[in-house]
């Protein structure tokens, strides 16, 4: 309601009446896709439903499908009326999400669908981010010091913030945090350092050196981190829309200046694992531009933003750069075995340089004896001056 009624408090009733239909008798659901940020439903003014804290630290129901079975005894001839009431700073756009109400079989259908939507597939994106964050930063702290552990480090920072932002929609409660307004604020500090370590990233995985361009990200994520933390509570809902909208258009510049790089001749040719991750960006370009887009239901379309360009971007990125590190592994291996075979062949021709060289032995010992018997006499004499062996063994000198 704060479009409608921008000047209203944190709390307000919606009032919903419907009227059944021919099929008395016939059991009714209610459907509702979230209530933000917490609230409780009334049908008929009997209790159907409430949130466990209506006063902050809130209950988080904005992203939580829910559906019931109207009961039989609180239904009533001709007009009914569901109330429900959303509680929540008017900051963060408190309202109601969508509402159905029909057979229980439809109203079923609809909630598992939304429930995929809103629930499962955040989930997913969470695990993914888990997998990808930990052990890539391991890979970064074991090769820090090299180009490629550099790329590693800055994706496993990205998925683990986009991880702390996906508790946004995952969360039922506003722990650890006092309110709703400072945990969406460090929601959007989350989204600055996902879009950064994102810009990073690209710029570290396509061996991109760009000092001033590093400085301004740094100096653009320093601004809208200061001022989402910084902005009052009463004006926070606008400086946070802006802060979003600033994000997306520096990820968009991101995402297409990694085109030119990935997609201009070169003399050696252009890189495969760029051309790749060029077209994951240019997929995640298009989605976010509908974030974008004057009159589009931003709740909406933010919502599947975040639920399908996470799942896209993370899942590619990670195939994308797995693939790389095996094959690094698989030249390190071929590395180890052509290590293991030089060594094996050393060792065979070292064992033969000593045998030759006992033999070697051998055969100037024979020729010592020799020397020293009467039969090497001739040998002496034709040799005088000219002995191989050292001075000590010449007795004829």
């Amino acid at each position: 309601w704060t479009i409608r009624w921008p000047a209203h408090g944190d709390s307000g009733w919606y009032r919903i009446d419907w009227e059944r239909g021919c099929e008395n008798g016939e059991p009714v659901a209610l459907g509702i896709d979230g209530i933000s940020v917490a609230g409780e439903v009334y049908n008929n003014g009997d209790l159907l439903w409430r949130d466990a804290f209506l006063v902050e630290p809130l209950s988080r129901s904005w992203n939580v499908p829910r559906w019931w079975v109207l009961p039989e005894s609180g239904l009533q001839p001709g007009v009914n009326t569901v109330w429900v009431r959303a509680v929540g700073p008017r900051a963060l756009g408190p309202g109601l999400r969508g509402v159905r109400l029909g057979d229980p079989s439809t109203v079923a259908a609809q909630h598992y669908r939304s429930e995929w939507r809103q629930r499962t597939l955040y989930l997913i994106n969470a695990v993914l981010c888990g997998m990808a964050g930990t052990p890539f930063l391991v890979v970064w702290a074991l090769r820090r010091n090299t180009p490629a552990g550099a790329a590693y480090g800055w994706f496993g920072l990205m998925a683990l913030t986009w991880l702390i932002y996906l508790t946004t929609y995952l969360a039922y409660t506003q722990w650890p945090w006092p309110d709703a307004i400072t945990r969406s604020r460090f929601s959007m500090v989350a989204m600055v350092g996902y879009v950064l370590s994102a810009c990073f990233f690209t710029l570290r995985f396509g061996r991109q050196r760009l000092p001033r361009v590093e400085q301004g990200l740094w100096a653009l994520a320093a601004v809208g981190a200061g001022t989402v933390l910084l902005v009052p509570d009463d004006i926070a809902g606008p400086w946070f829309g802006r802060v979003w909208q600033g994000a997306m258009w520096v990820f968009i510049a991101n995402c297409l200046q990694f085109q030119w790089h990935a997609w201009r001749p070169r003399t050696e040719g252009r890189k495969t694992p760029h051309m790749l991750l060029a077209l994951c960006w240019l997929a995640v370009t298009a989605l976010t531009m509908t974030t974008l887009i004057p009159g589009v239901d931003r709740w909406n379309v933010a919502r599947n933003w975040a639920a399908f360009s996470g799942l896209l971007v993370i899942s590619l990125v990670m195939l994308l750069l797995g693939a790389q590190l095996m094959q690094r592994v698989r030249s390190v291996e071929r590395f180890n075995r052509a290590l293991t075979k030089g060594v094996a062949e050393a060792r065979v021709r070292v064992h033969d340089h000593r045998a030759d060289v006992r033999r070697l032995g051998d055969a100037v010992f024979r020729l010592l004896r020799l020397g020293r018997s009467g039969g090497g006499r001739l040998f002496r004499r034709r040799f005088r001056g000219r002995c191989a062996w050292p001075t000590w063994h010449c007795r004829h000198r």
